[in-house]
């Protein structure tokens, strides 16, 4: 499967899930709190999430291919490039969206499905990582997907995804395919700088904010808006990015 072929994949699945399949923004994002560069996927999605415009989407959710440039401030990988398969300044971001409508007990399913049913990945090669205190993610896991507790591994801040200092924030989870003892020990996450010890690399990410009516995180309260609870989850994609789930040498 190539890039392309990914794309279609991604956007017809989340199609048939009653998503609206939304353009990819600029490079360069309009909202006043954003960075210089888009570099995610939600970027242009900032005003739904908190509360600035309607989110005009009906059933409110959305899935994109959005083209992300990383080469500065929170999210910089400058560092690792050159060092790293898994790191690039200019990649593409699969996204999938919900503004105040499904949550962890859809998303998770929705992701094994896709990774394991549709994309044909060995879920015995899978590893996953929820957040330190997040029992609802790893329940999900372990009791609707059925997947191993023994693969589920619990992470602190690596886990936990941050729109800025004030903003949505919440829980992640990740999955990560595990290419073998040749490449390190089982299950073996890896960090940047990699070394020839790291056996994994992430290929999914689910970041939850806070559910109704609870808001656990500092958010933005600007013009009296009101943040949207919201989960979303992304793939990196390209052709010049598809190295980003390679093993590392």
């Amino acid at each position: 499967m190539d890039a392309d072929e990914l794309r279609r994949v991604w956007t017809s699945f989340f199609d048939a899930k009653g998503h609206t399949a939304v353009p990819a923004a600029g490079l360069i994002p309009l909202h006043p709190t954003a960075p210089m560069f888009t570099n995610s996927g939600m970027m242009q999605f900032v005003p739904y999430f908190l509360g600035e415009e309607r989110v005009p989407f009906d059933p409110p959710r959305a899935s994109s291919v959005q083209k992300c440039v990383r080469a500065g401030g929170k999210h910089n990988d400058l560092d690792a490039i050159g060092r790293s398969l898994r790191h690039l300044s200019f990649f593409e971001m699969l996204g999938n969206f919900s503004f105040g409508d499904y949550f962890k007990a859809d998303a998770i399913p929705w992701a094994w499905e896709l990774t394991t049913d549709v994309l044909g990945i060995d879920g015995d090669r899978v590893w996953v990582t929820v957040h330190t205190d997040d029992d609802e993610a790893e329940e999900i896991w372990a009791d609707v997907v059925g997947f191993p507790r023994a693969r589920i591994q619990r992470l602190g801040k690596d886990n936990f995804w941050e729109m800025g200092e004030t903003g949505p924030c919440g829980p992640s989870s990740e999955l990560f395919f595990d290419f073998g003892t040749d490449f390190g020990p089982e299950g073996v996450r890896p960090t940047p700088p990699p070394s020839s010890a790291t056996s994994s690399s992430g290929t999914w990410s689910s970041r939850s904010t806070s559910e109704p009516p609870t808001v656990g995180c500092p958010t933005s309260s600007a013009g009296g808006s009101t943040p949207v609870p919201a989960s979303s989850a992304c793939w990196a994609c390209s052709p010049v990015a598809r190295r980003c789930t390679s093993p590392t040498p």
